[in-house]
């Protein structure tokens, strides 16, 4: 299971494949957002549907390797900025 340190509540967060949904949500609480996103519309009927009684939980459709995603500038030699964090499954994209 991928480790969470970064993620706090009010992050929004963007994952695919989706394994660590369950977690990501409890890091950023209700006060943030947990977008997956999966190809087939199977997995997202059955995901949305396993996380109805979680609001700040949304499945979509699509292709997560083909997301148009834009990064903040770099600030810095430490990476990117506060409004953009990186794992190699997750991407905290912004505060609520």
């Amino acid at each position: 299971m991928l480790t969470l340190p970064e993620l706090e509540p009010g992050l929004t967060v963007l994952d695919h494949p989706g394994a660590d949904i369950p977690a990501m949500a409890d890091a950023v609480t209700t006060d943030g957002r947990v977008v997956g996103v999966d190809i087939d519309p199977k997995v997202v009927e059955a995901a949305n549907a396993r996380f109805h009684d979680r609001p700040h939980v949304e499945i979509r459709l699509g292709d997560g390797h083909a997301l148009p995603f834009e990064t903040p500038p770099r600030q810095g030699a430490d990476g990117p900025g506060p409004a953009a964090r990186f794992s190699p499954q997750a991407v905290v994209t912004q505060r609520r």
